[in-house]
């Protein structure tokens, strides 16, 4: 049988009421790809317990509005928090359906966002400096009238190689404190060095680091002072 016979089989025969609505729900989608009308299926959730309270077909405005109205107001208007990713439809869910709630975007993807954003402004200091060297090359190559083929710069080198520095979560990266030779610096250098050296390319990288450890120290649950 094909997955699609299955589905219909199952919404023919099976079910299930939801459970009431709490103060704190999730909105999350999960990809079904049933037909064009049904890729993501909206999943609503317990935001405390993590129990599912319902499962919609589709995460549609013509599937999602009808069901939504459909709960009775007193019982949305108890909703205090509503946590999502940063779909815009679902923070829009606040204002249409939830007027005592306020949207709440879970820490897994404010991470996400603030570590892309970190990412796309160190991909600018990348560009930034090859063009630089770009120039240069061709400078020399005019003024020796012959090509001129330089090595990396030590900026693009470090931002090409060690950007994972901050990028990555403090508490997963495995500092070095003993030195091991660069084979681009010719050099002794460790992770502490590594990392000094970014921060030097520009000061902007360190606060950034810094910001986003902040906030990971302060929401990521697996953190003492979020597990009290």
């Amino acid at each position: 049988m094909s997955d699609t016979y299955v589905h219909e089989i199952f919404d023919r025969y099976v079910k299930l009421d939801r459970l009431s609505l709490t103060d704190a729900i999730s909105i999350d989608e999960v990809h079904l790809d049933m037909d064009d009308d049904c890729k993501y299926a909206l999943v609503i959730q317990d935001f405390h317990s993590g129990d599912p309270i319902d499962l919609l077909r589709s995460r549609r405005t013509s599937v999602t509005e009808p069901y939504f109205v459909s709960i009775p107001a007193t019982e949305r208007n108890q909703v205090k928090y509503l946590i999502s990713d940063m779909y815009n439809p679902y923070i829009a869910y606040v204002e249409k359906y939830f007027p005592n709630a306020v949207p709440v975007v879970d820490s897994f993807h404010v991470i996400q966002w603030i570590t892309r954003s970190i990412d796309n402004y160190i991909r600018q200091l990348l560009k930034k400096y090859r063009q630089r060297d770009r120039e240069y090359q061709d400078k020399l190559s005019y003024e020796q009238q012959r090509p001129v083929s330089l090595p990396p710069s030590d900026e693009v080198y470090l931002l090409q190689k060690y950007r994972w520095l901050i990028l990555s979560n403090q508490s997963n990266i495995r500092y070095h404190s003993d030195p091991r030779m660069d084979s681009h610096f010719h050099v002794l250098m460790n992770t502490y060095d590594y990392e000094d050296a970014l921060f030097q390319i520009d000061p902007n990288l360190k606060d950034f680091r810094n910001l986003k450890e902040m906030y990971v120290y302060l929401m990521v649950p697996s953190n003492p002072l979020t597990a009290k």
